[in-house]
């Protein structure tokens, strides 16, 4: 007919993910986790090292750590996965045009945005409160958005928002240097990957033994005056600060590391050597050992 077609409805998948802390690490393994199978090589030998910065009292992992790296696109650069940041002087359509043209061709967006103007959420009308939203579809027919985050202290979750409620939130209060394209690459991209038995060894020797990590991902890090501590030395440092001090996120971190690596020893068991049953399951104790004490920490906290 010539005539041309107008999508109406678009949601990009998106799997529940093996970590849930911060934003930025739970919304790229919420697209990653779609093909496990095909990113366990990559994470195999990735996300083992952990850096606690004691000035704002955040944990994660070293390649997503808030204070060199979460806010530069460069953290979803994966085999799998990049993204490209948005700069808004560029940009002249509607933002709800220019957002659904993104997931039209298979862009997921992560904006941040105020959500004060967010009918669904508790600080409508109430507090100005700017936080990521993961956005990954739209329904014209409706005029809504699909978007994930954290909401009122609760776990990951999906969230619908009207779109006029996200232009609202767009012209009025947002952090426009923080809007970040995320895309997962084409199969032919990611093909041959295969997991880096010396970086594994490298980097579970940094995490046993506490070594700075910094410079491996940045290398002017040394002179910006970061106060950080790697690997185990931060379960010791966490258990000599003060519940009410701590971030309760970090115990979501601690947790989520043990997930990876029962992952991690599965998959390497799998692929390459078998490994002991009794070690396999030595570490999904921990990891449920780990889950106690988070649920410990948010009882302490919210209850």
């Amino acid at each position: 007919s010539g005539r041309m077609e107008i999508n109406m409805k678009k949601i990009l998948k998106t799997s529940i993910p093996p970590v849930c802390t911060y934003p930025g690490a739970t919304n790229l393994f919420s697209i990653l986790w779609n093909n496990p199978e095909k990113v366990m090589p990559w994470i195999c030998d990735h996300y083992i090292q952990i850096a606690l910065s004691t000035g704002n009292m955040l944990l994660n992992f070293i390649e997503f750590l808030k204070d060199f790296s979460l806010e530069h696109p460069n953290y979803a650069d994966t085999p799998y996965s990049y993204a490209v940041h948005i700069d808004w002087d560029l940009q002249s359509t509607d933002v709800i045009d220019f957002f659904k043209n993104c997931i039209d061709h298979d862009y997921y967006i992560k904006a941040t945005l105020d959500r004060y103007y967010f009918s669904t959420c508790s600080e409508y009308m109430r507090q100005h409160y700017l936080h990521q939203l993961f956005i990954f579809g739209y329904d014209t027919d409706l005029s809504v958005m699909y978007g994930a985050d954290f909401f009122d202290g609760k776990p990951y979750a999906d969230i619908t928002i009207p779109m006029e409620e996200i232009r609202t939130s767009f012209v009025h209060g947002v952090k426009k240097e923080d809007f970040h394209l995320l895309k997962l690459r084409d199969d032919k991209h990611a093909e041959g990957y295969r997991t880096d038995i010396e970086l594994l060894r490298a980097s579970l020797d940094d995490y046993l033994l506490s070594k700075n990590t910094v410079y491996k991902f940045d290398y002017n890090a040394a002179q910006r005056g970061y106060d950080i501590i790697f690997g185990l030395e931060c379960y010791n440092y966490i258990c000599e600060a003060s519940v009410d001090a701590l971030d309760v996120r970090a115990f979501h971190l601690l947790w989520s590391n043990k997930i990876l690596m029962s992952l991690r020893i599965k998959y390497l068991s799998h692929m390459y050597s078998h490994v002991d049953d009794n070690l396999i399951n030595f570490c999904d104790k921990i990891a449920a050992e780990l889950l106690l004490v988070r649920n410990m920490v948010l009882k302490c906290r919210f209850c």
